[in-house]
This record gives C-alpha cells, structure tokens and sequence, in this order.
C-alpha cells in the first residue's frame, strides 16, 4: 500500500476559538501522538484527509507526515496512520483529525473491510444472503494492511453461514477476531402470509357492514 504524503503545520495554542480560526481559514485541527511522543497539536488541509478516504486503502492508509514547526520552520518527518476523525453532523465537513504514531517496522491492529464475491444459487430460489459483520480485525506490519479480504458465498446453500476462520489472509497477517464469529448467513425466503379463510372473511365483512353473519349449515 502507497502511503500518503501530508504536510501539516504545528499550532501553539488550543481551545474552541481557536479550532474555529483555523476552520475559517480553510484548514482544519488534528493532533499527533504515539506512545513515545508527546502530543503534537497541528492543522492541515482537509483536501488531504479527503484524498486518503478516497484511496484504496481508506483510513488504513499509511500516512508519511510532514510536521512544519510554525515558529521556526523545521521540518520533523513522521510516519503515521489516521486514528479518529469528525465530521459535522450537518454540513458533512472535516472538523478534526487524530494522526497515531506508527513504526513501519511493528505491527498494528486495524480494521479491515470484508469483501463478499460471487453469487450462491439459493439466491435465485429466494434465499437471502444476510451480511453480519463488514470488516475484520487483524495485525500486521503498516506496509502489509490489505485494501480488504475476499470470502466468496457462491456455494452457500440454504442454513449455510461463513465464520471468521473461512477467511483466507496472506503471510505475515493475522486475524485477531474469534474464529467463530459469524460473517454471512443464509436465510430461507419469507413465508407467505396466511390467506383468511373464505368463512372468517365473510363473517368479518358481515360484521362491519353491521349484518348477521351467515348461519353455518355444517351441522
């Protein structure tokens, strides 16, 4: 996977009026952190966010990080990946961003989306095909994280369901998710509504009309 170039200026102060400065002037706050790393309070260019989600990789995508120190100009190269993001709820804009310290060389946990391919043939006869879980979590080096992982349903038959240990994942990735969790199942087609009988019908009409149900003859 091709990380993704960000460069990002550091901010000395925070607080709301702040934050909404930064928005007005097109950019938006993000902080960068790690387990060794003290907190860095940055803003960037929403554009870049934007282009990382439209990558193949999604939020997954390994992320090479400028740092600008804004008072002094120097420059820190950082690897990274997108932790936590907002969007307003209305507007549907960035509103911040959280960049997790990474190291190419160890592994991280992420979350992957599950890609279902192919068609089972119980579709055809009514069978519904009911996607439970859409992502899996696994651990692997940055530069191994898959764009996603194919599981195929075409041999489903009706009661059939796929688990989490039918997932098929390359060296050096694990899955961390209980192997019993269910993926996919197949459900029968629903049944069709009992028709009323012809007698229950006519008594029903009979009384909303306000009339005497007919007398049964069926002595």
């Amino acid at each position: 996977m091709e990380a993704a170039k960000i460069v990002a200026e550091t901010r000395n102060k925070s607080g709301k009026s702040v934050c909404r400065k930064i928005r007005e002037k097109g950019r938006i706050p993000a902080v960068f952190y790690g387990p060794d790393t003290t907190p860095i309070p940055l803003s960037l260019d929403p554009r870049d966010i934007e282009k990382i989600f439209s990558s193949p990789g999604g939020a997954n995508t390994v992320i090479d990080l400028n740092i600008i120190n804004s008072k002094d100009q120097s420059q820190l190269q950082k690897m990274a990946i997108l932790k936590d993001w907002q969007i307003h709820p209305v507007r549907r804009t960035w509103l911040h961003a959280d960049l997790l310290e990474i190291n190419v060389d160890r592994p991280i946990v992420v979350n992957v989306p599950i890609q279902f391919m192919g068609k089972a043939k119980v579709v055809e006869l009514g069978g519904i095909i009911e996607e439970v879980r859409r992502e899996v979590s696994l651990e692997c080096l940055p530069t191994m994280i898959p764009e996603f992982i194919e599981i195929d349903v075409s041999e489903l038959g009706f009661g059939d369901s796929l688990h989490v240990r039918d997932l098929k994942v390359g060296e050096g990735v694990t899955i961390i998710d209980d192997g019993d969790l269910t993926l996919a199942a197949v459900m029968a087609p629903p049944e069709e509504e009992e028709k009323v009988a012809p007698a229950a019908a006519e008594i029903e009409t009979a009384e909303t009309l306000g009339e005497e149900p007919p007398e049964d003859t069926d002595k």
